[in-house]
C-alpha cells in the first residue's frame, strides 16, 4: 500500500482502508470531545472557544458552499499543506498533553505538504488544476 486517499471509496475496500477509517473517525471524535471538555472548563464555559471554532467552520463552509455560477469558474481545494493551519489553533490548551500532541502534529502534516508539494493554491479557476501533472514534478 503506497497511497491511500481518504475519501467515500475507501469505506468500499474491505479491510485495511475500513479500518483506517474507522479508527481515524475514533480518534478524531475522541479528540473533538476532549477539546469540548477542555473548552467547558474554561470561566466563560467555553463561549468564545466555541464561537471561534463556528467562525472558523463557518467561513470554511462558505466557501465550498459557494453558489453555483461561481463554482463553474472557481474551484476550491483544501490541500493537506492548508488544513491543519486553522485546525491547529484550536489546539490551545497547553495543560492537556493530547492537544499539544495534536497541534504539533498538524505543524508537522503542514509542513510536510509544503516541503514535498509546495504551497499550492487553494482557489484555481476552472482549466488550471492546482494538481496538474507539471506542478507535482519536483523542482
Amino acid at each position: 500500500l503506497t497511497h491511500l486517499t481518504l475519501t467515500a471509496d475507501l469505506l468500499r475496500r474491505p479491510g485495511f482502508g475500513l479500518a483506517v477509517v474507522v479508527a481515524s473517525l475514533l480518534i478524531i471524535g475522541w479528540l473533538v470531545l476532549h477539546h469540548v471538555a477542555l473548552a467547558r472548563s474554561l470561566p466563560d464555559g467555553g463561549a468564545l472557544y466555541g464561537g471561534c471554532v463556528a467562525l472558523g467552520v463557518g467561513l470554511h463552509a462558505a466557501l465550498f458552499l459557494w453558489p453555483a455560477e461561481r463554482q463553474a469558474r472557481l474551484h476550491t481545494h483544501l490541500h493537506h499543506w492548508y488544513w491543519p493551519v486553522p485546525l491547529s489553533l484550536f489546539c490551545q490548551f497547553t495543560h492537556s498533553q493530547a492537544s499539544l500532541l495534536v497541534s504539533a502534529l498538524f505543524a508537522a502534516i503542514s509542513l510536510h505538504g509544503c516541503a514535498c508539494f509546495g504551497a499550492a493554491p487553494v482557489f484555481t479557476t476552472r482549466g488550471r488544476a492546482a494538481d496538474s501533472p507539471e506542478r507535482l514534478q519536483p523542482g
